[in-house]
């Protein structure tokens, strides 16, 4: 595929999410009105009795999740539970690439130290802004 070809295929994305969104509501919208009003009103009244529940084991786990983070961090290294793992990951050494690539070109006997991983691509949803919808001749 060529840039314009991707682009394309990036719209076509984009046109099919917007496409299973719009089911989605259309299908919610056929349940609500196949669904008699005593089962929708049973159904919320089973959400209220859950949900605060639900929130309340929710926020404990987060709690215990920050706090074991925070521990294993403090530890230094991984822990393991019967059902779950806490990995233990070293913080990142970063160094000032461009300074480093301006350096090698005066001391090439470092190249064989640089390493180029491979390139990776991921898919983002682009925010569009009011007047980026409005057409540049007309602004």
């Amino acid at each position: 595929m060529n840039e314009e070809e991707i682009r394309q295929a990036l719209d076509k994305i984009v046109g099919l999410q917007e496409a299973l969104s719009q089911l989605m509501v259309e299908r919610k919208k056929v349940e609500d009105y196949v669904m008699p009003k005593e089962v929708r009103a049973k159904l919320n009244e089973i959400a209220d009795e859950f949900d605060p529940q639900i929130n309340g084991v929710g926020e404990s786990i987060s709690n215990l999740q920050n706090e074991i983070r925070a521990n294993v961090i403090a530890l230094g290294h991984s822990v393991k539970g019967v059902g779950m793992q806490a990995v233990f990951t070293k913080g990142r050494v970063s160094w000032d690439t461009k300074a480093l690539d301006r350096y090698c070109i005066t001391h090439p006997e470092i190249s064989y130290l640089r390493d180029e991983g491979r390139p990776s691509v991921s898919m983002r949803v682009v925010s569009i802004k009011a007047d980026d919808m409005i057409p540049e001749e007309i602004r």
